[in-house]
């Protein structure tokens, strides 16, 4: 009985392989998508990320119960400016996977990703980020990740739910609030995928909770130039620090740090305002193992921070 069931599973899979599994049908199937980050060069965490990724992006693409992906992207309305890849990727979609090479399915996992943060149903919700991909993912070649909030947060998820939809709306918004800010107007150095999360930032610069508020105005005065110009993107920039505003810390955590780069943002000099910050960052870590290895991991990768 059971060699009998193991040669059926034989069958089965010999079936499917000798079919012609396109793109679309692979995206749709977990065990596929896997199979195709793995061949792509992730593994473990890396490969687990990256197919959460794909899965969210796809759940938003696709309405309930709707099973075809290449009709919905066919379907999709995007602006001219996003044309090219909704084309590109509805060209792979077509593909048979086994004639698909893996930078062409980088490069629509990276398309997808894209499209369904602006377009999807979750888009009032969700956001990408390029530097949030990790080392690893990142030099395979994929770009983003993508994050949905729970609506129960509430300030972060109303205030993204309030971005403009349109590419050069959020742009002019961007432009507004930096002026607003009085910081130097550095969006033509931001990538597509950061343009909603920088939005984010600026709104809650503004607009958010206290917590939020502080957090805004010690970046702010973290990244001043000599001239007292506040430069939060390009070679320009001492830090990208301004990311963290979508992230999920506390009120207690974000006012915490927030603290540690009021105290850092007294040197006149970035660079010893980034050490300032480490020292107190290794301070608050004592003797706990964990947190020291985090910190060290922050400061090696040099994440947040211009090289």
């Amino acid at each position: 009985m059971i060699l009998k069931k193991i040669l059926l599973s034989v069958l089965i899979f010999s079936s499917v392989q000798a079919s012609v599994f396109k793109l679309a049908d692979a995206f749709i199937s977990e065990s596929a998508v896997k199979g195709l980050i793995s061949s792509s060069g992730a593994k473990g965490a890396s490969l687990s990320k990256m197919n959460q990724y794909i899965s969210t992006s796809i759940n938003s693409l696709l309405k309930k119960g709707d099973g075809d992906l290449y009709r919905t992207l066919v379907k999709l309305r995007v602006e001219k400016g996003d044309q090219v890849k909704k084309i590109g990727l509805v060209r792979l979609l077509k593909k048979d996977i086994n004639s698909l090479s893996n930078q062409e399915f980088v490069s629509a996992v990276n398309d997808l990703i894209y499209l369904s943060n602006k377009y999807g149903a979750y888009r009032k919700r969700s956001l990408t980020c390029s530097l949030c991909i990790g080392e690893e993912l990142n030099l395979i070649g994929y770009k983003t990740s993508i994050k949905v909030y729970d609506q129960g947060n509430t300030t972060l998820s109303s205030t993204l739910a309030k971005l403009p939809k349109g590419s050069r709306q959020l742009r002019d918004m961007n432009m507004t609030n930096l002026q607003i800010l009085g910081a130097k107007d550095t969006t033509r150095y931001l990538k597509k995928d950061d343009e909603r999360a920088f939005g984010l930032f600026l709104e809650l610069s503004r607009n958010g909770n206290k917590a939020q508020r502080d957090f805004g105005k010690a970046v702010l005065n973290f990244n001043k130039n000599s001239s007292g110009l506040a430069v939060l993107n390009g070679p320009g920039a001492p830090s990208n620090l301004w990311r963290l505003a979508s992230s999920d810390l506390s009120r207690e955590k974000l006012a915490k740090f927030t603290s540690m780069l009021e105290v850092a943002a007294k040197q006149s000099n970035p660079s010893a305002r980034k050490e300032v910050l480490f020292d107190q960052l290794f301070k608050e870590a004592g003797n706990d193992p964990d947190e020291i290895a985090s910190v060290r991991k922050l400061k090696s990768n040099n994440c947040f921070f211009n090289k």
